[in-house]
């Protein structure tokens, strides 16, 4: 299998670490999505091979990602001498690569004999102190060869209330980041799903202001309180049908804060006609099995969610995170964020909608770090005088035209990011100097992204266009501004799969009610003049590629 280029940049950073920092343990840090199963196997490989009797142990506290890490392991090397320890899985086999749960190797770490590099999968989950059970496994093979190598890998490389998860202090297990791969990076290149917020209704989004801390994130009792609120719950839901589910989107997750909350989600959903059960880790392990194979077959809308899809689970055709489960903890908002990021055919995007404030608590998550004690001191936002839109603080000119004074800021000597003139971290890498910045629920999930504006429309045209590389046709609508301005809107009606489907509710939500779903884009264009509700303006996503509508907002025809 030929690496990608950041994966091969990963390797070769890691043998520069051993190399320039011998005895320390790294990092590894890589988006969800950006194959990190693919990095380790292929590492493992080259390590095997050009070290004949190495053993190699891979921890992980999940089976799914002990099932996952063994499939890729065997998709990049065949031939691996692979064994699996994990009671979950009823495999208990020792080899020269052991793939072991970490519950379950804990209670014969005695027994395992030696090992001389460990790989920790999703390493955030080690807190810090000795007795812990990953310390106290890691603690028992240094006994055995204290010259044991261990690796972490994670896309989140922190823990709520405690920062990162490597430094120079005793309670670390990591000293360092060896390699970052940066998400916006990975998009840019193609291999990463470029993710979009939408701002949602005020009465949509959770008020959290009385809602106390518990261990770093809101207290649990008191948040399911407040979120159980039928009232908030059906604007919510509301919400998402508006935003994502009349756009064509159908493939949504909802996390959510408890097992009740979820099942009010779904109850609502139900009562909208909408078929979106519930899955948590109370759910029978055949059931839950089931509902994510339909899922991932595009057989459901979506799912309510608490707490077992944030890590090991993957499911490419998730076009819509909605983020009903405030929280403190910034890895979970990534963990929850990230499952969107992976490709799958026809989809553009994937739409986050939140309504928990996390992207106003944490900032974009190309760039969102752990928040330092000096943060509050720090600005973040700023408001438009003119339409009280929130902004990022270095933001120069409002959608609605108005300019801001330019603010004083200082570039990053590490990455070039600028930053406010009083920060103390880097907003984007977090080197010494400047805090992180943020956005606004209604600004953007990546930094730079331009918030989305709204057209008057004067006229709308549709034409027949063909695929320049299949030559298949499919129904264009462009939605004129002016003379020199329009935007598109391309309905693949007919197409099979998730393109087809999609066509099917653009086409739904432009016409008028009753109007059948067209077979082919011919049969469309003879239908578009008397089928399509007329139209005031559009809401245009201007950092897509493609300046993808939003929203569209029709006027109002009297019966």
């Amino acid at each position: 299998m030929e690496l990608r280029g950041y994966q091969q940049e990963a390797i070769d950073a890691l043998f520069a670490w051993w190399a320039e920092r011998r005895g320390e343990n790294p990092v590894l840090v890589l988006p969800t999505g950006a194959g990190k199963t693919v990095i380790f196997s292929a590492l493992i490989q080259r390590l095997v091979s050009d070290y004949p009797g190495t053993r190699i142990l891979v921890l992980a506290h999940r089976k799914e990602l002990i099932a996952q890490a063994e499939a890729k392991l065997l998709t990049v090397w065949p031939e691996a001498p692979v064994g699996v320890l994990a009671a979950s899985l009823g495999r208990r086999e020792m080899a020269p690569v052991t793939i072991a749960s970490r519950d379950t190797i804990a209670g014969i770490v005695e027994q395992v004999g030696w090992f001389d590099l460990v790989f920790v999968d999703e390493a955030h989950n080690i807190a810090p102190g000795e007795n812990t059970r990953y310390r106290k496994i890691i603690n028992a093979l240094k006994q055995r060869n204290p010259n044991l190598h261990v690796i972490g890998f994670s896309a989140t490389p922190f823990r709520t209330g405690q920062g990162y998860i490597y430094g120079d202090e005793e309670k670390h297990l990591f000293q360092g980041v060896a390699y970052e791969a940066r998400i916006k990076r990975l998009i840019d290149e193609g291999w990463l799903c470029p993710v979009t917020a939408r701002a949602v209704s005020d009465d949509s989004v959770a008020d959290t202001s009385a809602v106390k801390t518990t261990a770093g994130d809101f207290n649990q009792g008191q948040l399911e309180q407040v979120v159980s609120d039928n009232a908030l719950i059906n604007a919510a839901v509301t919400e998402w049908e508006r935003l994502a589910y009349q756009h064509g989107r159908r493939s949504s997750v909802f996390f959510c804060v408890s097992v009740l909350h979820a099942h009010l989600v779904s109850d609502a959903l139900s009562h909208m006609g909408h078929d979106v059960p519930v899955v948590s880790g109370t759910t029978p392990q055949e059931e839950r099995d089931e509902i994510l194979e339909k899922f991932d077959a595009g057989d459901l809308i979506g799912i309510a969610n608490v707490g077992v899809l944030t890590e090991g689970w993957d499911s490419p055709r998730l076009d819509c995170i909605c983020l009903l489960r405030p929280t403190k903890s910034l890895g979970l908002y990534m963990q929850m964020v990230g499952r969107g990021l992976r490709l799958f055919p026809g989809k553009e995007n994937c739409l986050v909608l939140d309504f928990g404030e996390c992207i106003e608590r944490f900032g974009p998550i190309d760039i969102a770090r752990p928040a330092n004690k000096r943060r509050e001191e720090d600005p973040r936002t700023k408001t438009c005088p003119v339409c009280q839109t929130i902004h990022g603080y270095l933001k120069r000119k409002c959608p609605c035209g108005n300019r801001f004074q330019e603010e004083p800021a200082k570039e990053c000597e590490k990455c070039g990011e600028p930053n406010p003139i009083a920060a103390k971290l880097c907003m984007a890498c977090a080197a010494p100097f400047v805090t992180h910045g943020k956005r606004a629920r209604n600004g953007g999930i990546l930094s730079g992204e331009p918030a989305p504006q709204r057209y008057e429309v004067e006229g709308v045209t549709c034409s027949v266009r063909h695929s320049k590389t299949s030559g298949r046709p499919y129904l264009q609508i462009r939605y004129h501004h002016d003379l020199t301005t329009a935007f598109t809107q391309n309905l693949m009606l007919g197409y099979p799969g998730f393109a087809g489907e999609r066509a099917a509710a653009q086409w739904r939500n432009l016409s008028y009610s009753g109007s059948p779903i067209p077979e082919h884009p011919q049969q469309a264009l003879s239908r578009c003049a008397d089928d399509l509700k007329p139209v005031i303006s559009v809401v245009v996503d201007m950092n897509s590629r493609w300046k993808e509508v939003l929203e569209i907002e029709f006027e109002e025809v009297m019966s």
